[in-house]
């Protein structure tokens, strides 16, 4: 690929096969802002030693690498094992290009590597599910959004609670509200 063509594309090679993505739009751009903010004023208020930063690299070994919407670093007490450059949290924002590798590919890779945490935020939908590494595989814990008037359930199969707010399960003082998370954004009819 040319120079040029290099700049629209995010590439990660995730077990050997090559995944060109094009880069966000400015709803998702957004949301990975939000997320950003939201964590860096928790951890600026509480004095940690953690950042959360967008589209950095995760080297998987010397031929793959990942690239996660958001990521969640910790510096301090959280990283047994020696595992500084893996981050404790990622997030991916749903696009209809990466739904189904970030569902299914990347959602397994994350949980080999150790990830602690697994977002997954729908914007159209203005929800996040978010999952939690147990017995090394995801499972579902919470769906965080905003609700339409009279909509009572929402997630991916449409039998979960929408809760406005909720705490990472690393971060239990930390509250996370949608309202916060999904600002600017409209829920798609």
């Amino acid at each position: 690929m040319n120079e040029m063509a290099d700049d629209r594309f995010i590439e990660e090679r995730i077990n050997g096969v090559i995944y060109l993505m094009a880069r966000p739009n400015r709803k998702h751009l957004r949301i990975q802002y939000n997320l950003c903010k939201v964590f860096n004023d928790y951890f600026e208020a509480q004095d940690k030693d953690c950042e959360a930063v967008f589209e950095d690299e995760i080297r998987i070994n010397k031929d793959d690498k990942i690239v996660p919407d958001v990521l969640v670093y910790c510096y301090d007490c959280f990283n047994e094992d020696d595992k500084d450059d893996l981050p404790l949290i990622v997030i991916e924002v749903l696009s209809k290009s990466t739904r189904k590798k970030d569902l299914t590919v990347k959602m397994k890779k994350y949980a080999e590597l150790g990830v602690k945490e697994y977002w997954v935020i729908n914007y159209k939908e203005l929800i996040m599910d978010i999952y939690v590494l147990e017995n090394e595989q995801y499972n579902w814990t919470i769906t965080c959004g905003i609700e339409d008037e009279g909509d009572e359930t929402g997630g991916e199969d449409g039998n979960k609670d929408i809760l406005p707010e909720f705490s990472p399960v690393l971060f239990p003082d930390m509250t996370v509200k949608a309202t916060d998370i999904f600002r600017f954004a409209k829920k798609k009819k």
